[in-house]
């Protein structure tokens, strides 16, 4: 889970360390000693924008990704977005 305020990089990193634990390659001082599925959870970029700077992550690395290693989560795909998802999960 990352915070911070907005324009701080958030997004670009959580891309990279994704795109990291899903290829088995390092990712700033860390590495992913061999490729795992992800769940990609994002509360604030439309699906579109995510899209894009996967691709863009994608575009610049050597490894493909495997089928179905990679899924992505945004509120925009949830109807009436996450808050109402947790919501119906308590009750």
């Amino acid at each position: 889970m990352l915070y911070a305020g907005r324009g701080t990089g958030k997004t670009f990193v959580s891309v990279g360390m994704s795109h990291a634990v899903v290829t088995g390659l390092p990712f700033l001082r860390w590495k992913a000693p061999k490729p795992r599925r992800v769940l990609h959870i994002d509360g604030e970029m439309a699906a579109v924008e995510l899209r894009s700077r996967f691709h863009q992550e994608m575009l610049s690395s050597q490894v493909k990704i495997g089928p179905a290693m990679l899924k992505v989560l945004t509120a925009d795909l949830i109807t009436n977005g996450f808050a109402s998802a947790s919501a119906a999960c308590q009750s």
